[in-house]
């Protein structure tokens, strides 16, 4: 898991530090799901935008009258497995309500599916929502 966040996490500063060379550039990335680490990431723009009619990810913001609001991560990659976790820690919260057309989302979950890590990246580079 810690690999594959030093990846993303690489690969995202270095599309950042390069602001200049990125001007228009669009950017694909698909649903993957790694039920044995415990991650799920893609790009909200690309999975709608997918050939297929499974995948997706997203974020949800829950809030209810007698509770504390809590927040739901999931996906599922092309293959049809599922990631997903939830919280109600306000930084989960904050991260979640942060979710746009364009966002590309990484999070993980310990083994009782709670998050324990949610990246939210908004950018100019992810392939937006189009219309079916």
């Amino acid at each position: 898991m810690m690999k594959t966040l030093q990846s993303v996490m690489g690969g995202l500063l270095a599309m950042g530090a390069a602001t200049a060379a990125w001007a228009g550039q669009r950017v694909t990335y698909l649903v993957g799901v790694d039920t044995s680490a415990r991650e799920a990431y893609g790009a909200i723009g690309a999975a709608h935008n997918s050939d297929d009619p499974i995948q997706f990810i997203g974020c949800s913001v829950y809030t209810f009258a007698n509770g504390a609001p809590f927040m739901y991560c999931g996906a599922r990659n092309e293959s049809g497995s599922i990631g997903a976790c939830q919280s109600s820690d306000p930084i989960f919260l904050d991260a979640a309500r942060n979710v746009k057309e364009s966002s590309y989302i990484y999070f993980t979950w310990d083994d009782l599916g709670k998050c324990t890590y949610v990246l939210v990246n908004n950018s100019s580079y992810y392939v937006p929502k189009v219309a079916p």
